[in-house]
């Protein structure tokens, strides 16, 4: 069946789906455009499936809630509402389906010129990563770390803790570069990520090339490039999917 997202406070209606996705927020690049200034230009990702509606929040500032609760991500069903912040949205079924095209979790998108939307390098194989977090909520940064080697094709990840001028290899997949934890360059990104910078940053002088995606708590993704180096815009979506992460599994 087709779907249909209802804005609430407008009577805005958007057409879904099946077997698409739309990126919900207020940047100029998405799919649903919602107004409100609390909104995150990149709030949300919905999937629609035959049945149901899959909500998973990008990292937003204020939230995505379900049921009254603030969710990572939930399943909705027709007829539920969901909110982006302050916005209230209902789901709904419309009628006979739009598309016969399997689900995808993530499809190509060309790039925005505006910078505000992440280019999504990410296929299907993120589905996967969802059902393990559905599955084992507790284990989601583990699930992250063994689909960035195993689906994404890095060389190796961690997940680091500072302690003073410690580095701590929390948990990791793939083999770390030698002498990588100590390098001098990444207790120097540790720190700038310390003063809550959220951008992804290069290690310097680093073979083969790593990045440092912040998590907060002291605490840092840590990506080992393989074969192929990741766009900026995909490292910036890694970066929110191990936020995630970090929530799902209540670090």
């Amino acid at each position: 069946m087709a779907w249909e997202l209802v804005i609430l406070d407008s009577g805005a209606r958007v057409p879904l789906e099946v077997g698409k996705e739309y990126v919900v927020g207020s940047g100029s690049s998405v799919q649903v455009k919602l107004s409100a200034r609390d909104v995150s230009g990149s709030h949300a990702l919905i999937t629609v499936y035959p049945a149901f509606v899959r909500v998973v929040d990008l990292g937003s500032k204020n939230g995505t809630f379900h049921k009254g609760k603030r969710i990572a991500v939930a399943e909705v069903s027709s007829g539920e509402t969901v909110t982006f912040s302050s916005v209230k949205v209902q789901l709904l079924h419309t009628g006979t389906a739009a598309s016969s095209q399997p689900p995808r979790a993530f499809v190509e998108k060309e790039s925005s010129q505006t910078g505000e939307f992440p280019v999504a390098a990410v296929d299907s194989d993120l589905a996967e990563l969802l059902l393990a977090w559905d599955t084992a909520p507790e284990q989601a940064c583990d699930a992250l770390l063994a689909w960035l080697v195993g689906r994404r094709r890095l060389a190796a990840a961690a997940l680091l803790q500072t302690h003073g001028d410690e580095v701590i290899v929390l948990t990791a997949q793939g083999p770390l570069p030698p002498d990588l934890v100590a390098n001098p360059g990444l207790l120097s990104v540790l720190r700038t990520h310390g003063q809550k910078t959220w951008e992804v940053l290069e290690i310097p002088a680093c073979s083969p090339p790593a990045f440092l995606c912040p998590l907060g708590q002291e605490r840092s993704l840590l990506l080992v490039v393989g074969k192929a180096r990741p766009s900026t815009r995909e490292l910036e979506l890694l970066g929110r999917l191990s936020r995630l992460a970090c929530r799902v599994s209540g670090l």
